[in-house]
């Protein structure tokens, strides 16, 4: 049996239920409720107990000090006047009220009262029977059911559980829990309130809140969330067992939601791990884990104080290497020398020219690049380019080409309009965007062609910004602009996706509909990899999954072009993450105010200065440095403190014109602690096909998994 602390200092409590639920006080007297909500108060000495009813009056007819003579007058009296007459000892006076009547208003009490006196009775007078009110004699616990009954008061804790053979629910604060709730007067003479239920049950709360389905529906990766999530427990229930409660139901210790969180597939997890728990010398061990790790974990030490623990040491959340190996795809058309004399890498314009049909040699080197374009080649492409396009040929001789301004005119009028660049571009504007010294060189008929090519980044300078408009065009120089002319229209067409864990010879591919499909390679394939913004030719590739690609697929359904963007999160089993890598910026009175928030006082604040570090490269000592005084942080209470998501960051400074630090900017990996098994973590590797077992013993270092019970 597990005791959470779903409320640990609290002075009222709101029970609700489902159907019939059993009251135990202090004394053990069980109560037998059948209302729907029960509320649980504090309640401090002196407090009124019963509630005062509307009151009822009476005649009373005379008063005795002997028993004897108050039953002789209340039997003549029911002779009388019927079975209205009774009698009653007062406590406070310590004599016997013999009474008549019992009514809801005063006025019908005296009409009887002029009848019994008429009778003879002149003593008689209308009384009214107001409970006296009871009071707390000390602290208690008041259980209120109804506004119209006494509350039941308790001096110690009360167990509230579903009646016996009944299927009530229990629910606090709109959650449902398994098992009892009990209530006890803490240390600080306040309330807090214990679900206590089985262990099995309390995991099966656990799991799903911890590891969502929502983000992570693996059952391996819930199995090893089951078998953590146990572990601490029973590790906790043992440091504990002097303490009024084994665990918070909080991030504190780790989340339960109770009934409500339960859901089939981690309750499978749950059942198919039944009893097994994560040891080390026979023990069950400290489990902790984390959401999200940044790529790896830390040893305890640098984060809790405390000795080091063999099974808490700094590990790689990363797949096998072999696994990365398989996940390699190769290029079987590298263009790596696709760079001419004056610097154009062009690789990529070659690629898509290549599967649009265009002729070229296989393996076109800087020197074939570099040489000037004939009037043949540049004639044949740009009929090609026109033929692709469906567009007519322009008036322009061809024998004109290969001078850059009949060249851009043909491209601008063939591709993208008859007339486009006149329509669109003033002189002035030509110029301005080709520049003063380059227009000099291009006759002014073709200057607005050149300069529409130039604004839609089809047509480039060489890297020293030159167009070298005077010079015989080259053939990368030609090749580039057809090339980025036709990729602006659409060809050849590509597609983007999200890909999946590659196969031998295929790719799994996650399309923008969702919808899943798998495309094999071609044996001609051009390879790039996007680094920053800009894409190299590549022989190799790995994907590790989710990484955006962008695709084109030949007439036989294969893929022949294929660019990769490396993930953001890099190739860490936790990069699915949201918070993998994140950054913030703080300025300094933002800071300074967070550090006051946090009883953290050093005056104007003046900087941050990491001095140790962890295994893992997590700060584990910070020096905050005031104008009044220094302040050494360490471990978790680091990142706390900070108001940051972990201890895996870097400080980079942004200076204001004093020369103060005006801002700091803050870049890390991670959210939570970064000790024990990461949780995301655990969810790729499962992905990559590791078993619950293998999962945990990735994190948690020499341990076993035994069954306990």
């Amino acid at each position: 049996m597990i005791r959470v602390a779903l409320a640990a200092n609290v002075d009222s409590a709101v029970i609700s239920t489902d159907g019939e639920i059993d009251y135990v006080d202090h004394r053990g007297e069980t109560k037998r409720l059948e209302e729907q909500k029960l509320r649980l108060e504090l309640w401090e000495p002196g407090r009124i107990i019963a509630r005062r009813s509307p009151p009822q009056f009476f005649v009373q007819v005379a008063s005795f000090k002997n028993n004897e003579m108050a039953n002789r007058l209340v039997a003549q009296l029911r002779r009388q006047y019927g079975n209205a007459a009774n009698s009653r000892f007062d406590f406070q006076k310590r004599f016997y009220r013999v009474e008549l009547g019992s009514f809801s208003s005063q006025q019908k009490a005296e009409e009887l009262l002029r009848r019994v006196r008429s009778d003879g009775y002149r003593d008689a007078r209308v009384n009214s029977n107001e409970a006296e009110a009871k009071r707390v004699e000390r602290t208690s616990i008041a259980a209120i059911v109804s506004t119209e009954t006494d509350p039941l008061i308790s001096v110690g804790p009360v167990i509230i559980k579903p009646a016996a053979g009944s299927s009530s629910t229990l629910r606090f604060n709109n959650v449902a829990y398994r098992g009892q709730l009990q209530a006890f007067i803490n240390r600080n003479g306040r309330l807090t309130l214990l679900n206590v239920l089985p262990l099995e049950e309390y995991v099966r709360g656990v799991v799903p809140v911890e590891l969502s389905l929502r983000g992570f529906p693996n059952l391996e990766a819930l199995k090893a969330q089951a078998i953590a999530a146990r572990t601490y427990a029973l590790y906790n229930i043992e440091q504990r067992r002097n303490n009024s409660y084994d665990l918070l139901s909080t991030a504190q210790a780790q989340v339960y939601g109770g009934l409500s969180a339960e859901n089939e597939l981690s309750n499978r997890a749950v059942e198919e791990t039944r009893g097994l728990v994560a040891t080390h010398d026979g023990e069950p061990i400290n489990a902790l884990y984390t959401s999200t790790c940044g790529g790896r974990t830390e040893n305890n030490e640098f984060i809790f104080p405390g000795q080091p623990l063999e099974y808490l040491r700094s590990v790689e959340c990363a797949p096998e290497k072999d696994l990365l190996a398989s996940r390699e795809i190769g290029g079987a058309r590298a263009l790596q020398a696709a760079i001419d004399k004056q610097g154009r890498q062009i690789a990529r314009e070659l690629a898509l020219l290549s599967i649009a049909g265009f002729p070229f040699p296989k393996d076109p080197n800087t020197r074939y690049l570099s040489d000037k374009a004939s009037i043949k080649e540049i004639t044949a492409w740009a009929q090609r380019a026109v033929k692709l396009a469906r567009r007519e040929e322009p008036n322009i001789p061809r024998d004109q080409l290969d001078s850059l301004g009949p060249f851009a005119s043909y491209i601008s009028n063939a591709l993208f309009g008859e007339g486009r660049a006149a329509t669109l571009l003033s002189v002035t504007d030509a110029e301005y965007i080709i520049g003063k010294e380059e227009s000099a060189h291009i006759p002014a008929r073709f200057r607005q062609d050149v300069a529409l090519l130039m604004q839609y980044g089809v047509l480039q300078p060489a890297p020293d910004g030159a167009l070298r408009a005077g010079q015989s065009l080259s053939r990368s120089q030609v090749l580039q602009t057809i090339g980025r002319a036709l990729f602006r229209l659409g060809i050849p067409k590509l597609e983007t996706a999200i890909a999946q864990a590659p196969k031998a010879d295929s790719l799994s591919l996650k399309l923008q509909s969702k919808e899943i499909k798998n495309v094999k390679f071609s044996k001609v394939l051009y390879l790039f990899r996007d680094i920053g913004g800009v894409l190299f030719p590549s022989s190799v590739a790995t994907i590790v999954g989710d990484e955006k690609i962008v695709y084109h697929v030949n007439n036989d359904g294969l893929i022949d072009y294929l660019e990769v963007s490396p993930n953001p999160g890099g190739a860490s089993s936790d990069r699915i993450s949201p918070f993998s890598r994140w950054e913030v910026r703080l300025t300094r009175s933002q800071l300074q105010q967070q550090l006051l928030n946090n009883n953290i006082d050093v005056g104007e604040l003046v900087d941050l200065i990491p001095v140790r570090f962890g295994v893992s490269r997590r700060v584990a000592e910070l020096k905050i440095i005031g104008k009044q005084r220094r302040v050494t942080l360490e471990g978790f209470r680091i990142h706390s403190a900070l108001g940051l998501r972990e201890n895996l960051f870097v400080i980079d400074r942004e200076y204001g014109k004093d020369g103060a630090i005006a801002a700091f900017h803050f870049t890390g990996r991670g959210w939570g602690h970064g000790v024990g098994m990461c949780q995301v973590g655990a969810y790729g590797l499962a992905q990559d096909g590791l078993n619950f077992e293998q999962i945990l013993k990735r994190y948690y270092t020499g341990i076993k998994i035994a069954k306990v019970y």
